[in-house]
């Protein structure tokens, strides 16, 4: 069973992921019509992933591995 904070984990990883996804499709399939809405995009990606990144080290923190 996951606690609370599994669950939160989960759903959080799981919405920015399907985000990430989204906008890699839009830029794959030629959605962005110039390159400053493509460096817009490009700049949530590295936002979106950091996150992930972020999570992982509070999560080890919390835990007290750091």
């Amino acid at each position: 069973m996951l606690t609370s904070v599994d669950r939160l984990e989960y759903e959080f990883k799981k919405i920015v992921n399907e985000d990430i996804d989204k906008i890699t499709q839009q830029i794959s399939a030629g959605y962005i019509p110039d390159y400053d809405t493509y460096r817009h995009f490009q700049g949530i990606l590295v936002g979106l992933r950091s996150s992930l990144v972020l999570l992982e080290e509070a999560k080890s923190l919390a835990s007290g591995q750091k």
